[in-house]
Formats: C-alpha cells, sequence, structure tokens
C-alpha cells in the first residue's frame, strides 16, 4: 500500500472512529434528556456513587480534569434537582462534601438502563471472535496514543512551527 492510499485509510478510519463516538453521545443525550439529566451530571452522579469516600469539590476537579467552576454549575444542578446532598467538612467552609441521595441513586438506576441499551445497539450483530478483536485492536490505538516515544515528528515540528511565529 503506498503512502497516499495509507493516509486515505488512516484518515477514514478516523473519521469512523470518531463518528461512532459522536452517534453513541447524541443517542445517549437523546434518551437522557427526557430525564432532565445531562450526560456530564451523569458522569458526575456515577462517579460519587462509586466512590466509597466522599470526594471533595477539588478530588472531583482533579479526577475529571475540568475546573473548579464546571464542577461547580454542574454539582448545584444535581443538588437543584435533589440527586446529591453537600455537606461542609469540619469547620473549612471552603470543603464540601457530596453524596448521592436516593433520588440520586433511582436516576443512575434508569440511565445505567439508557447506556446498556445503547451500548448493545452499537455491538448489535458483532459476534465473540470480532468483539475481542475490536477489544484488542482498541487497545493497541490507546497504547500508541499513550506512548511519548511515538510523538517524535510531532513535538519536533510543532517546536519549529512556534519558533517560525515567534520570528
Amino acid at each position: 500500500m503506498s503512502d497516499g492510499e495509507r493516509k486515505k485509510r488512516v484518515s477514514e478510519a478516523m473519521r469512523v472512529f470518531m463518528g461512532v463516538g459522536r452517534s453513541h453521545r447524541t443517542a445517549i443525550d437523546k434518551f437522557t434528556a427526557a430525564l432532565d439529566i445531562h450526560r456530564s451530571q451523569n458522569m458526575l452522579l456515577m462517579y460519587l456513587n462509586m466512590t466509597e469516600n466522599q470526594p471533595s469539590q477539588k478530588e472531583l476537579c482533579d479526577h475529571f480534569g475540568v475546573s473548579a467552576a464546571t464542577v461547580a454549575v454542574t454539582l448545584k444542578k444535581l443538588e437543584k434537582n435533589g440527586y446529591v446532598e453537600r455537606s461542609r467538612f469540619g469547620r473549612d467552609n471552603r470543603i464540601n462534601h457530596i453524596r448521592v441521595t436516593e433520588k440520586g441513586k433511582r436516576i443512575l438506576a434508569r440511565t445505567k438502563l439508557i447506556f446498556d441499551k445503547c451500548d448493545e445497539i452499537v455491538f448489535d450483530g458483532f459476534s465473540d471472535s470480532e468483539m475481542e478483536l475490536l477489544v484488542s485492536m482498541m487497545s493497541r490505538m490507546k497504547a500508541n496514543i499513550e506512548n511519548p516515544a511515538l510523538y517524535g515528528d510531532i513535538v519536533k515540528e510543532t517546536e519549529d512551527i512556534a519558533n517560525e511565529k515567534m520570528a
């Protein structure tokens, strides 16, 4: 396969790969909207429900890699809907601990059904061996993207472009 053909195949594979993710998010959003909970709120609620210790807002920021403002807004919406309760930690008013309410656990049970069904739809018609192969290939893709040694050329090219802009 020529370099040009390889680039076309890589481009097509990435287009399809990213399209699957977009379509999956769109389906999840469509069905969770009827429950009046956004995907990001649901993700935070799931995390809170799975953690044994009640995390602080700062710990949530660190875990999700988002700003304190993003976590605060999401928590405010969850609290307003009765899905979580916040409590102060000791005498320090800057530290909140968050707990999932029974109402929050009920909404999680409903959204889990939606997530599970959407996941099943994505893989409808796939054999067990196809699933194993897909997981293997996607694991390799993840390892590749996380391997800094493979970024040598990109780092140099980016530095060259940055240096040109500075000149």
